[in-house]
């Protein structure tokens, strides 16, 4: 094993699944402009198809075998294929089609450009398209190969891209080293937020949400789980089903007015010593299948509230907004007791009321002192 390989390893030990450290982020980049090995580029393939991390991660080293030359002579046609079919964001499905460029031929991309396009018509996060038109998108094919399926999909994506609000159009890029550069200053992007929010509230209270949102499934908003009254207690929250194209994360809270907090307890995850001491009296966890997310619970009641949160499309299809399941009545989930100390609950998603397998979570309580 090469020093490079063994150095990454133990530096990725830092970071956690959402975030790089920046010991490990500095190896990192450090390999765009060194010749890389097989073993290097095993390794990046594998975090850069991790269902473990989050996307941003596993873009980050995507992009070196994207940008750095020596990684071209090895063989990864296949795996840049079978990434782009599996992915489900559709703005990272467009650097895996552009590793996948390297090596397919035009009737190839002719296939994989007419399955972009119908994937473009489809409902989507807008934030996808503005790395499909950045110049490290859809523009690079179109110059890098000129082939008239990769024009027509540039098309189709600047078509699209006219229907978006525009407020949420033109706020940040993708620059040549597939770097995220910021168009608005931090005011301008918090004006335009709030001229968005204000918009949608306002085209809420003219028209009805609907009907789909406003059947009663018989699911429940909110869990409430005992504990003892004035015991620290761990909680462990897990994921069994995970879907990107629904993102949903589980929210713990202690009841308003009631004496408590909840902490994230970095004695288990010490990779996000970053949230050390901080204490909360409502958190969120996101999760995947392969993550656990661990706390620390205190409440002078005994009671811990459990509800959740997902991202719900606009009308139009192209924006969206986060809405938690007290707050949306087409939100809501099932519960099923496993045993004394933990339940699993199933959540659906606004478009889907009555499925409630969109996003499936555990959370697991035991008490780590006595009553004091």
């Amino acid at each position: 094993m090469s020093t490079q390989l063994s150095e990454l390893q133990l530096y990725f030990k830092k970071c956690s699944d959402c975030s790089l450290h920046s010991d490990y982020t500095a190896r990192l980049h450090a390999l765009l402009d060194q010749p890389l090995t097989q073993g290097l580029v095993d390794y990046l393939c594998e975090k850069s198809t991790s269902t473990k991390h989050w996307p941003e991660l596993r873009f980050a080293h995507l992009r070196i075998l994207l940008l750095n030359q020596s990684s071209h002579s090895f063989d990864l046609k296949q795996w840049y294929f079978d990434s782009w079919k599996r992915s489900r964001r559709l703005w990272l499905r467009i650097y895996y089609l552009r590793g996948y460029a390297m090596y397919a031929t035009e009737r190839e991309m002719e296939v994989e450009m007419k399955r972009f396009v119908d994937l473009l018509r489809k409902n989507h996060d807008y934030q996808d398209y503005e790395d499909i038109l950045s110049c490290a998108g859809l523009p690079y094919l179109a110059r890098e190969y000129g082939y008239p399926c990769i024009h027509r999909a540039l098309a189709v994506a600047r078509e699209e891209y006219e229907k978006i609000d525009p407020l949420l159009r033109g706020r940040w890029t993708m620059n040549e080293r597939l770097e995220r550069v910021n168009l608005l200053s931090n005011a301008e992007t918090l004006a335009r937020e709030k001229a968005f929010l204000a918009k949608l509230q306002g085209a809420a209270s003219e028209t009805a949400w609907p009907a789909a949102m406003q059947c009663d499934n018989g699911g429940i908003h909110q869990d409430t789980i005992r504990l003892e009254p004035g015991r620290l207690y761990s909680i462990t929250i897990g994921c069994s089903v995970f879907r990107e194209d629904i993102p949903t994360v589980p929210t713990l809270s202690v009841t308003e007015g009631s004496e408590g907090y909840i902490q994230f307890d970095t004695s288990r995850f010490p990779a996000a010593l970053q949230m050390a001491n901080k204490k909360s009296t409502k958190i969120s966890a996101r999760l995947n299948t392969k993550t656990q997310a661990p706390f620390v619970v205190y409440t002078k009641d005994g009671t811990l509230n459990v509800t959740f949160q997902s991202w719900v499309l606009s009308a139009d299809g192209k924006s969206g907004a986060w809405h938690e399941s007290t707050a949306l009545p087409a939100l809501s989930m099932q519960r099923e007791q496993i045993s004394h100390n933990k339940i699993r609950y199933g959540c659906n998603a606004a478009g889907h009321p009555e499925e409630f397998d969109c996003f499936v979570f555990t959370i697991e309580w035991k008490p780590l002192q006595k009553k004091g």
